[in-house]
């Protein structure tokens, strides 16, 4: 004879597990050189609407170098070796990092030109193991020049800040030299590189030079060097357009770049495919939709400079 009521029971047992069964903690490893306000926050808030709840079914295991290219190959290596689901690699230099820690585990990655430094085969079909988004850093440095141009009147000699030695460092100087000569101006190269860089011997260089602006290219060392940068500017006088808002909220003159904020809400949106069973060859890198261009009303008033009106109505941002 069966016990109609042992299965019944014995039914409701099995069941009660499996509605009490705990969620499945997914593990992504956030890779950058540096902690840039209100990216990673956006990037946490993103994942919720997704729904992934960090310290619920969500760990984020969060590696930045204060700046330093060099030990990012370390970081990428350890959080291959902490077997994560998936790496958000920030920046070319996380980027590269990361690709060349694994092959297998999903990266989804913001970079200036994928296709240019080998991250991916092309936009449209990535190929490998990496996606993410191109945050247009080439074209970016060739916008950063014409609003600086547009902005002093009478300029004719820039300087652009730089580190050669890091992945698309090259790509973006060639297309800044192409920027340079199409509107008639010289171009001063100032290098820099390491975790110290320089900086007080180029700003030096920039001033002997005589040099009326200088523009900036997002990198892991000028943006661990943010505020050290302005001030140098301040003092040399010279009217700088930058890669991120936070250098005009800092004091700097002017930022152009790709909204970092909705880039970083964007990397989410990967995230959550690729933990649902999509290759990242599958998903196409996508450009940025959303750019800031922030202009420092004291700054400019404490160099000197009058911005021209048609170059404020380009402003997204104001800063009086």
């Amino acid at each position: 004879m069966v016990n109609l009521g042992l299965l019944t029971g014995c039914g409701r047992l099995a069941f009660w597990d499996r509605a009490q069964a705990p969620p499945r903690v997914h593990r992504i490893g956030w890779l950058a050189p540096t902690t840039v306000p209100g990216r990673f926050e956006a990037f946490q808030e993103s994942l919720r609407e997704f729904g992934y709840v960090a310290g619920n079914n969500l760990s984020i295991e969060v590696r930045t170098t204060d700046g330093s290219v060099e030990r990012l190959p370390k970081e990428a290596a350890d959080l291959v070796h902490s077997s994560v689901d998936a790496i958000v690699a920030i920046g070319s230099e996380a980027s590269a990092a990361a690709r060349a820690a694994t092959a297998t585990i999903p990266i989804i990655f913001t970079a200036g030109d994928p296709v240019r430094t080998g991250l991916v085969e092309s936009l449209a079909r990535p190929g490998g193991n990496a996606t993410g988004i191109t945050n247009l850093v080439p074209r970016l440095s060739g916008k950063r020049m014409e609003l600086l141009y547009e902005s002093i009147p009478g300029l004719s000699a820039v300087a652009y800040l730089w580190n050669p030695t890091v992945p698309q460092a090259a790509v973006n100087w060639q297309e800044t030299q192409v920027a340079a000569r199409t509107l008639g101006l010289q171009l001063l190269s100032l290098e820099i590189s390491g975790e110290t860089p320089d900086l007080a011997n180029a700003f030096e260089a920039a001033a002997t030079q005589r040099v009326g602006g200088l523009v900036l290219t997002a990198g892991a060392v000028n943006v661990a060097n943010q505020e050290r940068i302005v001030a140098l500017a301040a003092t040399h006088q010279i009217p700088a357009i930058y890669p991120a808002k936070n250098f005009v909220v800092a004091g700097g003159l002017m930022a152009y770049a790709a909204d970092s904020p909705a880039a970083a809400r964007r990397l989410a949106y990967y995230v959550d495919r690729i933990l649902k069973g999509t290759k990242p060859a599958d998903l196409p890198v996508e450009q940025p939709r959303e750019f800031d261009y922030v202009v420092n009303l004291r700054t400019a008033q404490a160099l000197g400079l009058t911005i021209p009106q048609h170059v404020l109505l380009q402003a997204t941002e104001v800063i009086q």
